[in-house]
């Protein structure tokens, strides 16, 4: 169970309330003994929390950072690479389904229509084949 009062716990640990709502609080904490509990718990906790210097090195910490902005940029630079080679191995079907399908199609076309040989030859035989077979009876000498 949380009363109204919880939330004012930490500011009365810490001396940072003011007078009139010290007071609330104190009588408040004669008759409640979940806040009281929660008092004695933050009252321990800041007396035994101690404040230490920490003594860097920044030349050291500098490095550290330099160091890690580095790594992640070959992380980054390896993982395109890996994302590069992914997508390329999935596009490889896609050429040889289109080749396929061409071969198919021209496969289907039938030879005596070849529409290029027609137009270049225009001898209505349809095929270069046709036309060398036929070459003797075109050639006419003498007349």
């Amino acid at each position: 169970m949380k009363c109204k009062y919880f939330r004012l716990l930490n500011r009365y640990a810490d001396g940072e309330i003011s007078t009139d709502d010290k007071t609330l609080l104190e009588s408040h904490l004669l008759d409640c003994p979940v806040c009281a509990q929660e008092l004695k718990v933050l009252k321990a906790l800041k007396e035994n929390t101690v404040r230490k210097d920490i003594q860097t090195n920044p030349e050291f910490f500098w490095q550290q950072l330099k160091g890690r902005i580095a790594q992640e940029g070959r992380d980054k630079a390896q993982e395109i690479e890996v994302g590069f080679g992914n997508w390329a191995k999935r596009l490889i079907p896609i050429p040889v389904v289109i080749g396929i399908i061409a071969i198919v199609i021209l496969n289907a076309i039938p030879d005596n229509l070849n529409p290029v040989d027609e137009y270049l030859f225009g001898n209505g035989n349809g095929s270069v084949v046709d036309l060398v077979e036929e070459s003797g009876n075109q050639l006419v000498i003498g007349m």
